[in-house]
């Protein structure tokens, strides 16, 4: 999580498009909407870099070998270790291997005995929120799971609670989500002369600091 509030960064939306008429209801881009396009933002950009809002939580695994992430995750990022029976109690590490390796190894291997401990993690590349363990779970078993998760969407009241809120995402990416609401913010007023420019320019601005990003 952010250490800047929702309400912050869209003042300093706010300051940059210059939209400064009084009344919400006169502004050509009023705060229920730059909070719609927040919530966009804020979801591309976990989409685009899942270490963007990741969570590491214990999970009690499904019986079998196949399992998913939690709700309201999107990414299968690390399956760190055991958590006992209880969900608290700290075990063996789990090893991520491939499909290949496991299979070279024994190609039954999901029809094997199924038990608590789990020695092995395998990342479906083809389904993000989907991994396999090895051996399969008999179902009681818990693991220390790390994975991308959805940001918590900013709903808008007329009462200002929403304004303590902070930004749902690392402060490293504040930047990008700033550039992706404006460029949000010209794109829904792209007819108007110099909005299209600007759409463009802070665009680019998004795509360079994501880039950046993706390669620290």
């Amino acid at each position: 999580m952010a250490t800047i509030t929702v309400k912050n960064l869209l003042d300093i939306v706010v300051g940059l498009i210059q939209d400064t008429a009084e009344a919400e209801s006169d502004k050509q881009w009023p705060m229920t909407e730059l909070v719609r396009l927040y919530n966009i933002a804020v979801l591309d950009i976990v989409i685009a870099d899942k270490r963007a809002k990741m969570v590491t939580e214990s999970v009690k695994f499904a019986t079998g070998s196949k399992q998913s992430i939690p709700a309201k995750s999107i990414a299968f990022v690390e399956l760190i270790r055991n958590m006992g029976t209880d969900g608290v109690t700290p075990g063996q590490s789990i090893t991520p291997t491939s499909m290949t390796a496991l299979s070279a190894f024994n190609r039954d291997w999901s029809n094997d005995t199924a038990q608590t401990e789990i020695y092995n993690v395998i990342a479906d590349p083809n389904d993000p929120r989907a991994y396999y363990i090895y051996p399969p779970s008999d179902g009681t078993g818990y693991g220390l799971l790390q994975s991308s998760k959805v940001p918590d969407k900013i709903v808008y009241d007329d009462d200002g609670n929403w304004e303590s809120a902070f930004v749902d995402i690392t402060d490293e990416f504040v930047n990008p989500l700033l550039t992706k609401i404006m460029e949000l913010v010209y794109k829904k007023d792209s007819d108007i002369v110099g909005n299209k420019d600007r759409e463009d320019d802070s665009g680019n601005e998004y795509l360079q600091g994501m880039a950046i990003r993706a390669k620290q």
